[in-house]
């Protein structure tokens, strides 16, 4: 089983002898799982979970609060490392001791839905896992082929971005294309421009997207 949990100080949530709800014997076979004896107290059990017929490895997440893919809104976001599957479940609806249907969500690009496997060329694994920026929008990261990808909104250009986006101020706009890496200065980003020789500030916006602005 791949499983999410509330995390719950002085809870215990039964690794290794328990797999998602069932019994588990780490010193067994590992491949089966068992049910829960009558008597079972005092383990915490999934919120949200799959099983391997679904999926392999789930990698991590996060909740998505922002409203650029308004779908998305209020979702707890995951992954399946090897397969590449992309995993939902409303955030606000987990409750402790109840469990809560993972759906599936996908993402498509100008030729329709994509395949993780053959994003990836073909592998047998895609390494596949979702992240956020210091704004909240959404990245996906496939480790075999080192390519990051942002999420936009189906109603977005295509094309144009850079890893940050700028205020919609009317001046002193630099092409994201420039952007050769990124810092954090007092909790702010900042990416270094090569022409300028600089970092500069890059502060989140709706538009012009694929520019930063540069402070006097």
């Amino acid at each position: 089983m791949e499983e999410l949990n509330l995390i719950e100080a002085g809870r215990h949530y039964g690794w290794p002898v328990r797999e998602g709800p069932y019994l588990f014997d780490p010193d067994g076979n590992t491949d089966v799982v068992y049910e829960l004896p009558p008597d079972d107290e005092g383990y915490t059990y999934p919120v949200a979970m799959y099983d391997h017929e679904e999926g392999f490895a789930i990698a991590g997440g996060f909740v998505y609060r922002n409203a650029r893919i308004a779908e998305l809104e209020g979702m707890f976001l995951a992954s399946d490392i090897r397969s590449g599957d992309l995993f939902m479940v409303p955030a606000d609806a987990l409750e402790q001791g109840e469990v809560t249907p993972f759906r599936h969500w996908f993402m498509r690009d100008e030729n329709g839905l994509v395949d993780p496997y053959a994003m990836v060329g073909g592998r047998s694994r895609t390494d596949l896992r979702i992240g956020t920026d210091h704004f909240g929008e959404i990245y996906v990261l496939t480790k075999q082929d080192g390519r990051v990808r942002k999420l936009i909104s189906p109603d977005e250009p295509r094309t144009g971005y850079g890893l940050f986006e700028g205020y919609p101020w009317t001046e002193n706009w630099i092409d994201a294309a420039g952007f050769l890496g990124w810092s954090y200065v007092a909790h702010y980003p900042w990416v270094y421009l090569q022409r300028l020789g600089k970092f500069i500030h890059a502060a989140p916006a709706q538009e012009p997207g694929g520019w930063v602005f540069v402070p006097r």
